[in-house]
């Protein structure tokens, strides 16, 4: 069994893996971000979700803090439409409780923005020696600690923290 990486080679495979995602996040929602931290991160205030998905190998996971514009725009790209207001009356569903959907369909559109950010990127982590087996994402109310690293997006700020094997995710 190969040791953990070290911090530096830690350090070099999150940076490509925040290029890699920084790429997917454009193909995937349309949305251009730009890596503009590796240090310390404290999630800006305001909606956001807080996302992990667990890693077994190298990793224990990695927490993706995803504001909810962000996963509002991913939304508008599903349903097709430049602009769907997320008010009860102009959702493109029906039902008695739109508010109440439409809160569900953003955050279940934040949860798959971070599997599908998180699949496309991890991939290349392998490249780096890690191993790294996914298990299924789910939302948290705290960040633990870890190695934190921010995108920069019009939408606001992701910050992705990485959880070494070893700390809870």
């Amino acid at each position: 069994m190969p040791p953990a990486p070290d911090v530096i080679h830690l350090r070099a495979a999150i940076h490509t893996f925040l290029v890699m995602a920084s790429a997917t996040l454009q193909r995937a929602v349309g949305v251009s971000a730009t890596v503009v931290s590796s240090a310390g991160v404290v999630p800006e205030p305001g909606a956001r979700y807080v996302v992990v998905i667990g890693v077994e190998g190298d990793l224990s996971g990695v927490t993706w803090i995803i504001p909810q514009p962000l996963a509002q725009a991913l939304v508008r790209k599903m349903i097709g439409s430049a602009d769907p207001p997320f008010d009860q009356t102009a959702l493109p569903f029906g039902g008695a409780d739109r508010q109440g959907q439409a809160r569900t369909i953003v955050r279940d559109a934040a949860i798959e923005l971070a599997n599908i950010l998180m699949g496309c990127a991890g991939e290349m982590l392998a490249g780096y020696g890690m191993r790294v087996e996914l298990t299924p994402p789910r939302l948290a109310a705290t960040v633990a600690p870890g190695i934190g690293s921010r995108l920069s997006t019009a939408h606001g700020m992701v910050d992705v923290v990485f959880h070494p094997a070893g700390r809870a995710a």
